[in-house]
């Protein structure tokens, strides 16, 4: 099973390109569902985030993104998709197994995170992928290009056919954010990209059967798998690193642009129709004074839009609190005044678990408490934790000392 490889075919790609999402659309990088208490679905490594935008999602192949993905796009148009635009053959609407279950792979977990039943070629993989560095149109595979005799008198020509699959403006964003994986994400480690821009996606197995990857750069697209033949054994540490591997072939390919850095040679993706502009990493609007204020200090980044994509509106996700410096903690009506400052908490109203859950940035939410209830003192919880119903769970940091947890050292009512 190509795992997180498919992601940016199935779910990514299209919904960039039609526009539905861009470079900072933001998801929430929690479990969207439980099974006999145990969350789903599960990231590896098995860690929540909280509020993450689409670079950072799939740079770090969060799988609980790619679920609130499919849940936009819906089953039948990422199988139509895969199936009849890039042509993956094993893909099964519904069959009837050798133990008498429903096969299908019309589901969040083969759709979603890449677990098909009876996963994909290596070949389709990698010429699906061709689709970004030739800037959304896919070529047909072609083993030679044409037939002459001795004398150049040409026999057959083997045409070059090609549809196109996304517009050239789609490809190219898509190539940006698959260029992050190779930056600083599940495949920093290839050096292929200090003398030639290089992008590419990871993918693993659920059950660590297989590890994919396919790169490119604007002159070749590769793909590498590894496994056991029989395809029933987990990977573990027995095999050297296969982002090693791909690299070290690349870079031998790519030698003669390596030796010759002088040359005027293409080194990057071309970015000709994207718009370049800054954006608050919390919400994926403009940045507000309120963001300047965030006690993990500065939420500007910046990003890569289809032009009429790019943010306008300013952030509303920043709330200014009242914050007690010496304390570190959201101040009370009876803190001195002398230690006060204000700080923007992030507004996050959408989080009910059955259970408790260890997510990232829980200690720096903001909720609005209702009059006349008591603020939560123990110094691991946010402030507002009494306002939450019995029985419901909102995330929590795992921390000693929460930074949204409330000043009780001077006070310990609401009113």
């Amino acid at each position: 099973a190509p795992g997180s490889a498919l992601k940016p075919l199935a779910l990514y790609a299209p919904l960039i390109d039609s526009g539905k999402i861009n470079w900072a659309s933001v998801f929430d990088d929690a479990p969207l569902s439980f099974d006999k208490g145990r969350a789903y679905p599960k990231n590896y490594p098995n860690t929540y985030l909280g509020l993450t935008n689409t670079r950072e999602a799939l740079k770090l192949s969060k799988n609980t993104v790619a679920m609130r993905l499919y849940n936009m796009l819906g089953a039948e148009d990422i199988f139509y998709h895969l199936k009849e635009d890039f042509g993956f053959s094993s893909l099964v609407r519904r069959e009837l197994g050798d133990d008498g279950r429903i096969i299908t792979d019309l589901a969040p977990a083969p759709l979603a995170l890449g677990q098909l039943s009876y996963g994909v070629t290596l070949e389709e993989l990698t010429k699906a992928y061709t689709v970004f560095p030739t800037e959304g149109e896919l070529y047909n595979e072609r083993s030679f290009i044409r037939v002459c005799l001795n004398s150049g008198k040409t026999l057959y020509e083997n045409e070059k056919n090609s549809r196109r699959i996304y517009s050239k403006e789609g490809a190219r964003l898509m190539t940006e954010l698959l260029s992050s994986v190779t930056e600083s994400g599940t495949a920093s480690a290839v050096r292929l990209k200090e003398f030639v821009d290089t992008a590419g996606k990871t993918g693993t197995s659920g059950d660590d059967f297989d590890r994919w990857f396919v790169g490119f750069t604007p002159y070749y697209t590769m793909g590498i798998w590894i496994g056991y033949p029989e395809g029933n054994r987990e990977i573990g540490r027995t095999s050297r690193s296969h982002i090693t591997l791909w690299d070290f072939v690349m870079r031998d390919i790519h030698k003669d642009l390596a030796l010759n850095k002088s040359e005027e040679k293409i080194r990057s993706f071309s970015k000709a129709g994207l718009v370049r502009c800054g954006y608050c990493r919390d919400s994926g609007l403009c940045l507000s004074d309120k963001c300047l204020y965030d006690l993990r200090g500065d939420r500007l980044e910046y990003g890569y839009f289809l032009k009429g994509s790019e943010p306008h509106s300013l952030c509303d996700r920043h709330i200014p609190v009242f914050y007690d410096k010496i304390e570190g903690a959201v101040a009370s009506r009876l803190c001195p005044r002398e230690d006060l400052c204000i700080v923007s908490l992030i507004r996050v109203e959408d989080r009910a678990f059955p259970r408790e859950v260890y997510i990232k940035d829980a200690e720096f939410v903001y909720r609005e408490m209702e009059e006349g209830i008591d603020y939560a003192l123990d110094e691991s919880l946010p402030y507002f934790y009494n306002s939450v119903d019995e029985g419901v769970f909102v995330g929590r940091s795992g921390k000693g000392r929460a930074c949204n947890r409330y000043c009780k050292k001077h006070g310990a009512k609401a009113s």
